[in-house]
């Protein structure tokens, strides 16, 4: 709800923040949270340790891709490193547990990432997707019915005029 001197806030902060912007119209909103936004996320199989021969990955998400060069012998920990390296990479990598797990910088259901090889990595490694990219979904009900809404992120600027949303847990 927003009081007369312009602000905004939220009966439970662990579940939605609100701020205000400007404009918003005084009232009390009901906010539900149905599921968060996730970013896409892949691991490999665990059994491909080191490159094999000298290849190089290419890793995409949504538009965006970037090109790895590997070499022979390259661990998962230098691979890793390497991705990380990589100028604008989409991707952050790390090594859990012997494999080699790429987790999307951005959230959203078109945020999904693609792996690929110029020689036989890519399949060596067994990639096996682990996370699906999603939108956060909400509604927002003033009474006058609930409006359903979707957003790429966890953060909603469109859902109720002058009130920024942190959605940062289901209800």
């Amino acid at each position: 709800s927003r009081s007369p001197s312009g602000s905004a806030t939220s009966s439970d902060t662990t579940r939605v923040g609100v701020q205000y912007t400007s404009g918003a119209a005084a009232g009390s909103y009901l906010v539900t949270v149905n599921s968060l936004a996730r970013a896409d996320q892949w691991q490999s199989n665990g059994t491909t340790t080191s490159a094999a021969a000298a290849d190089q990955l290419t890793i995409g998400v949504g538009s965006s891709s970037i090109n790895v060069p590997v070499k022979q012998g390259d661990t998962l920990d230098t691979i890793a490193a390497n991705i990380n390296g990589t100028s604008a990479t989409p991707v952050f990598a790390s090594v859990v547990n012997n494999k080699l797990v790429l987790s999307g910088i951005a959230t959203g259901q078109t945020n999904t990432i693609s792996i690929s090889s110029t020689g036989s990595l890519a399949s060596n490694l067994g990639f096996t997707h682990t996370i699906t990219a999603a939108d956060s979904s909400y509604s927002i009900d003033s009474g006058s019915g609930a409006v359903t809404g979707h957003s790429s992120n966890n953060t909603v600027t469109d859902g109720i005029p002058g009130v920024q949303l942190t959605l940062t847990a289901p209800t």
